[in-house]
């Protein structure tokens, strides 16, 4: 391998570090705000339909808590610790999916 292809690798690489994105802050970013992982992956459309739903799903949610006057907690409190783990996962799986593609991208240019 020859010097200027060892410097042509090497600047993939910086490039391709420089660009990819944090799993774990995609992931994160996601189960705070919902649909946040995904806007910062560049997902616009799915962060948007992810945060209308997380929203829509909590009114429903607080809607059974008020109507059993607090019991509804028994149930609502799960469901948003499961929706919480999938949002995360979810904004992990998108991070992984752009960097993927953005690897591909960069190291066959």
């Amino acid at each position: 391998m020859s010097v200027e292809e060892q410097l042509e690798t090497l600047n993939k690489k910086v490039t391709y570090e420089g660009r990819k994105k944090n799993v774990v802050l995609a992931g994160v970013l996601n189960m705070i705000i919902a649909g946040a992982g995904l806007l910062y992956c560049g997902n616009i459309a799915s962060g948007i339909i992810t945060f209308v739903a997380v929203v829509f799903l909590g009114l429903i949610l607080g809607f059974i808590d008020v109507i059993t006057a607090g019991f509804g907690l028994l149930i609502t409190i799960p469901i948003m610790l499961i929706i919480a783990i999938f949002l995360f996962l979810d904004g992990m799986r998108a991070a992984n999916r752009v960097n993927q593609k953005l690897e591909k991208e960069i190291m066959n240019s």
